[in-house]
């Protein structure tokens, strides 16, 4: 009725252990990679957090009402904003 059980008569290409190998050393090379990547975008945060805060309204000026204090926000903003403008215009030129 069932046809007889046939022998494993397969042979692996390659040793599983081979491929452990192999699967190991891909894992780590994935990891070393978003490691580099983290390490980049951290660099990229760090330095837009510089800007951001050199960019905020200073808080120690005599403010008294919101309206100052919008309008010192509105001031560094403009400031911010050139600052962004010249520097393109410098990444342009160069």
């Amino acid at each position: 009725m069932f046809p007889p059980p046939t022998t494993n008569n397969v042979k692996h290409a390659i040793d599983p252990v081979t491929l452990l190998l192999i699967g190991s050393a891909i894992a780590g090379g994935a990891g070393a990679a978003q490691i580099g990547h983290g390490i980049g975008q951290r660099k990229k945060a760090k330095a837009e957090l510089e800007r951001l805060s050199k960019s905020a309204p200073d808080l120690n000026a005599p403010i008294t009402t919101p309206a100052e204090y919008f309008q010192a926000y509105k001031d560094a903003y403009n400031q911010d904003v050139m600052n962004r403008q010249l520097q393109s215009i410098r990444t342009g030129l160069s």
